[in-house]
């Protein structure tokens, strides 16, 4: 009827009205602060690292960041970095599949983040994970951009072993799954890697298992078997044989959020 139309634009207005006078208070609260916005150009250039891959360049830019000069999102100091590391971790996972990461990969890591920032308890934590994260994702484009010179059989076979790191990957029914003929995918594949496959899904199970000790609290036996190991033993023998420590040795030296316990 025409009076609901009349009290629905009444309603909009007194809306559009008290949202006004919010922003008003926002800018005058800001300055009182001497709080300056981050330029969007700043963003772009974080941003535009992610998606190239430019791990260096980005690394930079996020030493020269200023976290006092974001804006102000929430009253309290960890709330506001709480906010800024979701965001970032957010616009990083976009750029990063921009960039030309698998969507399944990026936003399992983004998942991975946006958890360990619900266990940040200090500043410097949530600060950490928010750089920690536009790092990662950079280098996952880096490498991702670098496996592009691979042909299109061998760019398969390893997606098909990065969806598969935690089951017992037959070369056989790869080879099946994919539509090659397995001394050919097994042939072209040292070709351009310069590693047996057979090689190559044991680095990538070594590579998850690096990042499960350094950013899960799983245990170590619950993480060999994710990964498909035979024994604890097996899982041990081949991490140090890659990275020089135990798993034990690795988590203790490289852990980095250790903050995640509960």
């Amino acid at each position: 009827s025409e009076f609901e139309l009349v009290q629905l634009n009444k309603n909009s207005d007194n809306k559009m009205e008290v949202f006004e006078k919010e922003l008003i208070s926002y800018h005058l609260n800001i300055s009182e602060d001497g709080l300056l916005r981050a330029s969007y150009r700043n963003e772009e250039l974080m941003l535009d690292c992610i998606t190239s891959g430019d791990v260096k360049k980005l690394d930079i830019i996020l030493k020269q960041m200023n976290m006092s000069s974001i804006g102000k999102m929430a009253r309290s100091d960890l709330k506001q970095l709480e906010y800024l590391a979701v965001s970032g971790v957010t616009l990083a996972t976009r750029a990063a599949v921009k960039g030309g990461l698998n969507p399944y990969e990026a936003y399992e890591m983004s998942d991975m983040y946006l958890q360990n920032l619900e266990r940040c308890r200090t500043s410097s934590e949530y600060i950490h994970i928010n750089m920690r994260s536009m790092k990662d994702f950079a280098s996952k484009v880096k490498a991702c951009k670098a496996g592009n010179e691979y042909s299109a059989c061998v760019k398969k076979c390893r997606e098909y072993i990065t969806h598969s790191i935690n089951q017992n990957i037959s070369i056989g029914h790869m080879a099946a799954e994919l539509g090659y003929n397995r001394t050919y995918l097994s042939k072209r594949f040292k070709a351009e890697t310069g590693f047996t496959i057979q090689q190559y899904v044991m680095d990538e199970k070594v590579r998850a298992a690096e990042s499960l000790l350094k950013y899960s609290d799983f245990t170590i036996s619950a993480i060999s078997d994710f990964l498909g190991f035979s024994s604890q033993s097996h899982f041990g023998q081949h991490v140090k044989r890659f990275t020089g420590l135990s798993p034990s040795e690795y988590r203790k030296k490289n852990k980095i959020v250790d903050f995640m316990t509960k």
